[in-house]
């Protein structure tokens, strides 16, 4: 298996369980409460047991905005607390603004969203088993095109950054067809295809067009695809979890590697505006923003599917939405993930009622399932609230929590067990490495340690098995094993991860 394959971040979901456990003793939801006292009741409980480093939440009902409020910290290191107006980094949620634009356009006939991929991307050199001129871009939006996820525009993209638009279509050839055929299958090639097809046919850059299109008119202020142009003291750092709570990990994001298909940083109180957009038919404070017709073409699925995540069930995909239900209720959403990052955006359109949770660790899918869940119920009148959260549901899952903790650290402590005598100085491993297809690897020294760089990627070296020079990096935010060649010479001359060749291009 290729080592660089895009994987969905869902990192150690799969270690928890049911959320809906038997009420115990009724923790929140209190009679005579109100809504922003008992959530904020339950998000300091979690906080308080370290689920999440920090959290930015926004919840909006109709017209109205219920809780704007940032919780625990942004940064660990530096002890900066978390507001309404820190900036996250939202992964693939940015895949339903990137929709929004493509529909704006196709309804003013600026673009055409059943145009071939031979019409809007003749430059591009695709596989010789893909036939571009039965690929759409709306082919493309609902992940329908049948073109291999995994490889070198994918990782470039949301990896490396080490691409420019030209570069991009010639590594196209590279992505085959995908084994599912032409049957829905997520990932993030669509998107970076037709952002490529996009900036082909409108002259203009996926991240200039949302923000013409979507950031200006709704007065985002804090939204954008290029990370040079926001403050750096408000950004949300990333961090996972650690054997006695979380570390803080290297900020990996730069404009080279923000995408269409996952490349926004935001704020929970840009993201008020979004939410009532999307529930409010293209009306935000009285206002016909964006055209009903548009928010109902981005709305409406046209790809079939059959999942969920967590306690939202999927049944189809829209122009960059998931659709489907909660509880019963028709329930839009898409969220993202990335290492140190995880975002949860998702509506109630027949209710009204908008949820985005954005919080600075991978870890935090499950408190961002709990707290909007406990959003819709709460505003929806559920009467059985005492029986859907208790005190021993929150038990439950901390135990999960302090069990990954206690895994990290049995890991560490295998890990610091390994010899780091090299089998040859660590100015032996240092130098600029190419692969046609993956880009360039630095590896130098750094205080007598390595450390290896891809663009705005980067990882501490240390050794897997000295004996075989084997070295272990974390560039893409997993362990990964890389095998050094010397062949014979006394700088090494290839490093080899899972099969793909990178050779020295520089001493």
């Amino acid at each position: 298996m290729n080592l660089f394959r895009i994987n969905r971040y869902l990192n150690f979901l799969a270690l928890f369980c049911l959320l809906s456990l038997p009420a115990d003793q009724a923790l929140f939801g209190q009679e005579g409460a109100t809504f922003e006292a008992d959530i904020e009741k339950l998000i300091h409980e979690l906080v308080s047991r370290n689920w999440i480093p920090g959290a930015a939440i926004v919840i909006v009902k109709g017209d109205e905005t219920v809780l704007l409020n940032g919780y625990g910290l942004a940064d660990i290191e530096n002890e900066t607390e978390v507001t309404s107006e820190t900036i996250f980094y939202i992964a693939s949620s940015t895949k339903s603004f990137t929709g929004l634009a493509a529909a704006i356009c196709d309804h003013d006939s600026r673009l055409d969203l059943d145009a071939t991929l031979d019409q809007c991307l003749p430059d591009s050199e695709f596989h010789a088993d893909i036939d571009p001129s039965k690929i759409t871009l709306r082919d493309l939006l609902t992940h329908t095109h049948g073109i291999e996820n995994n490889g070198p525009v994918t990782f470039r993209s949301a990896f490396s950054g080490q691409h420019s638009a030209e570069e991009l279509k010639q590594l196209l050839k590279y992505h085959p067809p995908s084994k599912s055929g032409r049957t829905f299958e997520y990932g993030n090639i669509g998107y970076n295809v037709a952002s490529l097809a996009m900036a082909n046919s409108l002259n203009v850059h996926w991240k200039d067009l949302l923000r013409t299109e979507i950031f200006k008119p709704l007065n985002m202020k804090s939204t954008t695809g290029r990370v040079s142009e926001v403050d750096r003291s408000k950004l949300a750092m990333p961090h996972r979890v650690a054997e006695n709570g979380f570390q803080k990990l290297h900020y990996a994001k730069s404009d080279e590697n923000m995408h269409a298909a996952g490349g926004l940083v935001t704020t929970a109180s840009d993201l008020a505006n979004w939410l009532k957009i999307n529930i409010n038919n293209g009306n935000l404070n009285g206002r016909q923003i964006i055209a009903k017709d548009v928010l109902n073409a981005a709305h409406s699925a046209s790809a079939k599917q059959n999942g969920g995540f967590l306690s939202f069930k999927r049944d189809g995909y829209s122009l960059g939405w998931n659709t489907g239900n909660y509880d019963g209720e028709a329930f839009l959403h898409h969220f993202g993930g990335f290492n140190g990052f995880h975002c949860h955006i998702s509506f109630m359109p027949e209710k009204k009622i908008g949820v985005a949770v954005l919080i600075n660790s991978s870890s935090g899918a499950f408190f961002a399932d709990l707290v909007s869940r406990y959003a819709y119920d709460y505003l929806r009148e559920v009467k059985d609230m005492d029986k859907r959260y208790s005190e021993k549901q929150i038990d439950d899952m901390d135990n999960q929590f302090k069990k990954r903790r206690q895994m990290i650290a049995a890991d560490l402590k295998r890990r610091a067990a390994r010899s780091q005598d090299l089998l040859n100085p660590v100015e032996a491993y240092s130098g600029k490495y190419a692969n046609e297809m993956y880009g360039e690897i630095v590896v130098s020294v750094n205080d007598g340690k390595l450390e290896a760089s891809m663009g705005p990627l980067w990882s501490a070296v240390e050794a897997f098995d000295a004996s075989r020079d084997l070295l272990r990096v974390e560039v893409t935010g997993r362990g990964q094993v890389v095998k050094v060649h010397f062949d014979g010479k006394q700088a090494a001359q290839r490093l080899e991860i899972d099969g793909d060749m990178f050779s020295r291009v520089e001493n």
